[in-house]
């Protein structure tokens, strides 16, 4: 820890850098050459694609088909519970 502290700091940093094991993939790392990356060129498109529709359904809508599932479940709920009473 007191290594990596006095490499940030400036203080003899090469040699602390030389005196580590880590000091080979140090040099493995700056042997690395970058690599040129081909660009493609960006095209924006135009105000007429930008049109979307999009269909919003309405919360009541939503809401009441919510709804007639809850009392459909509940009555299928009801309907089981009464047939395992009179033993269908």
């Amino acid at each position: 820890m007191l290594r990596v502290f006095n490499v940030f700091k400036g203080i003899n940093t090469i040699s602390r850098i030389v005196s580590t094991r880590s000091a080979s993939m140090m040099t493995m790392i700056n042997r690395v050459e970058p690599i040129s990356i081909p660009t493609l060129p960006i095209t924006m498109p135009s105000s007429t694609n930008l049109i979307t529709e999009m269909i919003m359904t309405s919360v009541l809508r939503k809401r009441r088909l919510k709804m007639k599932k809850h009392k459909l479940r509940k009555r299928r709920k009801a309907q089981r519970a009464l047939r395992i009473k009179i033993g269908k």
